[in-house]
């Protein structure tokens, strides 16, 4: 028979054992990720770098940076974990891929160019996403020890930190899709204010949630551009093909503008006029197919009509309800033989570290009932 004494070592040893086992079972199960690159804060730099020209602050920009903290970034957003600008003008978001090495990305949203402008005081670096505009850092300061930049933005002050790793391989987002319309393509570089306009022109179907004003109207499936100037809503027809909304709130009229800034051509904006309302648009154009963006508050995507019918608007799913077992259809449960009172609920599940100490009580019980005879 177990003594008190052998007791209370079996049950130590058996809690050892059933946490061992839990824990090894639970490292098995969670994923291993590489540790992220980015700091947590931003180190205090030394050792500040004097940059007189234009072209020496160039060279200082062309590497690898990577976010630190919670400061902001050069490209507007904290999505990625870096940017590698190149000695050639152009930069990509940097992100860290599966293997836990830093990936560079091309493509709409993902690259862009950069250009460094000079004031009296100040050197800023504006750089223009392709699909997204342009993000201005102002104010730059190099620092050697560690190698750093900080500079403004408009949200506050900024820093990065060059990375000085392996530099990073092309690849794509990580758990990204292709997204509406079949992203990413290649944008077209646009020349003029009648280039945009002549490329506007035609009946454009809608493939994202959203529109050029935002949540688009019941049924409404695009825009149509025609030259005078005019705009319509366009819903599908009984025959597949797109026909123009009547009625109010169904037509208006536009106008392009050129929002280039210095050094940065090709910024173009398309501004909506309908109902006393303006939704002002950035416009970006892809090729293969034609494709179009509005970037406002929102990203709107649309695929220029190639003439087969329109799809029939599909309806999500409606969730199937819940199964509940008709009343009084259960029989009710037999009562134990010892007289004691039934379960009243479903019985729970029982673990591994359940089942050692359900074992350690029988042999305690047995060891009580020994002792007392």
């Amino acid at each position: 028979m177990f003594s008190r004494r052998s007791l209370g070592v079996l049950v130590v040893a058996a809690f050892a054992v059933a946490v061992g086992v839990a824990t090894e079972t639970a490292a098995r199960a969670a994923p291993r990720l590489p540790p992220s690159p980015v700091l947590d804060s931003c180190p205090d730099p030394v050792d500040p770098v004097e940059a007189a020209t234009v072209e020496e602050v160039e060279q200082l920009l062309v590497g690898t940076w990577l976010r630190c903290g919670d400061t902001p970034f050069m490209v507007g957003d904290a999505g990625p974990l870096g940017v590698a600008l190149t000695a050639d003008g152009r930069f990509f978001r940097v992100y860290q891929g599966s293997d836990g090495g830093l990936v560079r990305v091309e493509g709409l949203e993902q690259e862009g160019t950069w250009t460094v402008l000079a004031s009296d005081t100040s050197y800023q670096v504006n750089l223009t996403t392709s699909g997204l505009g342009t993000a201005t850092s102002g104010g730059l300061e190099f620092f050697e020890s560690p190698s750093q930049v900080r500079f403004g933005t408009m949200i506050g002050p900024g820093a990065a930190v060059r990375w000085t790793g392996d530099p990073p391989v092309p690849g794509s987002v990580p758990g990204a899709d292709d997204g509406p319309c079949g992203q990413p393509r290649d944008p077209l570089v646009l020349t003029s204010v009648a280039d945009v306009e002549q490329r506007l022109v035609g009946t454009w179907v809608r493939c994202s949630e959203t529109s050029g004003f935002g949540t688009p109207l019941e049924g409404q499936v695009g825009l149509e551009i025609v030259e005078d100037r005019r705009f319509f809503r366009v819903y599908r027809g009984a025959d597949g093909n797109p026909v123009r909304g009547e009625g109010d709130g169904q037509e208006g009229t536009w106008e392009v503008i050129d929002v280039t800034s210095t050094g940065e051509p090709g910024a173009f904006q398309l501004n909506l006029m309908l109902g006393g309302r303006m939704s002002m648009n950035h416009v970006v154009l892809l090729q293969d197919p034609i494709h179009l963006r509005l970037v406002s508050e929102v990203s709107s995507d649309y695929q220029l009509w190639d003439g087969a019918p329109l799809p029939l608007p599909t309806a999500p799913p409606e969730p199937e309800p819940p199964e509940v077992a008709p009343p009084d259809t259960q029989p009710a449960p037999a009562p134990p033989p010892d007289g004691s009172l039934p379960p009243t609920g479903p019985s729970p599940s029982i673990g591994l570290l359940g089942l050692v100490f359900l074992a350690v009580g029988i042999a305690l019980r047995r060891s009580t009932r020994s002792a007392a005879r």
